[in-house]
């Protein structure tokens, strides 16, 4: 239940700004017949190809885990920034790319990397898979994420003002988890992959002119053999079509996920959240 009730707090802003689109201008969409031709119809981005690249700049990274031991078989819980002295930002590349085979038929592709560090005097003895890192000893840390998404999109709606689209793919994401500490020479590393089916939405909406705002929403639930847990992604852009063929577009996004594993590499949980304000080209074609 608390699961839930977390979701729904993360999630009923966004959802309630969504809906807000919707109510905006009600007599604009009343406005043509459906019985009009497309032709006659201002359609949202009628380009088949949109590439977006630019800078993630992460703020309030948050990441807790719980490690099981392959050799004990014993579990540690690590706050990553207060125990171990884990960056709680970094600046990492976006690329998000949709390609259209019709006007109602695509495929969207996304990547970026979170990759953190930090070091810190441990002020008490830590335990990692039978490893004792002693309480005073300097300890470096570093906790690296790459996702991956390909994901199929169908645009439900597109008319003048509103584009909405569906999507549902597959997003891959590889965790990279490692510390050291020189004064005991001691190194522990761990290595997980997920692969997450996700769905989600995508909502575009013509303010003024040039000016667009596009709100995107991803989740996602799983509970299959090795793995189980939840993520949720939203964003919130403004966008300016400068050119024909190309703009630029700043936002903010927000990322939560927990996720249980029990794979050769790594045994346990990876929770991980934070804030992240983007800044990108659009090119189209």
């Amino acid at each position: 239940m608390n699961k839930i009730k977390n979701i729904l707090s993360f999630t009923f802003p966004y959802i309630a700004l969504l809906s807000s689109l919707f109510l905006v201008s009600p007599a604009a969409l009343a406005e043509e017949p459906a019985s009009i031709p497309v032709k006659d119809v201002t359609l949202i981005d009628p380009e088949k190809l949109e590439i977006r690249a630019g800078a993630f700049i992460i703020r309030n990274a948050d990441t807790n885990l719980v490690l099981v031991g392959q050799n004990s078989g014993v579990g540690v819980a690590l706050d990553l920034d207060s125990a171990l002295g884990l960056n709680s930002s970094a600046d990492s590349p976006r690329l998000d790319i949709q390609y259209k085979f019709t006007p109602e038929h695509g495929i969207n592709f996304s990547y970026y990397p979170v990759n953190r560090k930090g070091s810190k005097v441990l002020l008490q003895d830590i335990i990692i898979d039978g490893e004792v890192f002693l309480q005073g000893a300097e300890v470096s840390t570093t906790f690296n994420t790459a996702s991956y998404n390909l994901a199929y999109n169908y645009t439900l709606f597109n008319h003048n003002k509103i584009r909405l689209d569906a999507k549902a793919g597959l997003n891959i994401t590889t965790f990279q988890f490692g510390i050291n500490s020189k004064s005991d020479d001691l190194n522990e590393r761990f290595v997980a992959t997920a692969p997450l089916p996700t769905f989600g939405f995508t909502i575009k909406y013509k303010v003024y002119n040039k000016l667009y705002l596009r709100t995107n929403w991803e989740l996602f639930f799983l509970s299959y053999e090795e793995y189980s847990g939840t993520q949720t992604e939203m964003s919130l852009s403004l966008e300016h079509q400068t050119f024909k063929s190309f703009g630029f577009g700043a936002g903010i996004n927000k990322y939560f996920l927990k996720l249980n594993l029990d794979q050769d590499d790594f045994a346990g949980t990876i929770e991980n959240s934070y804030t992240g304000y983007l800044v990108y080209m659009i090119y189209k074609y």
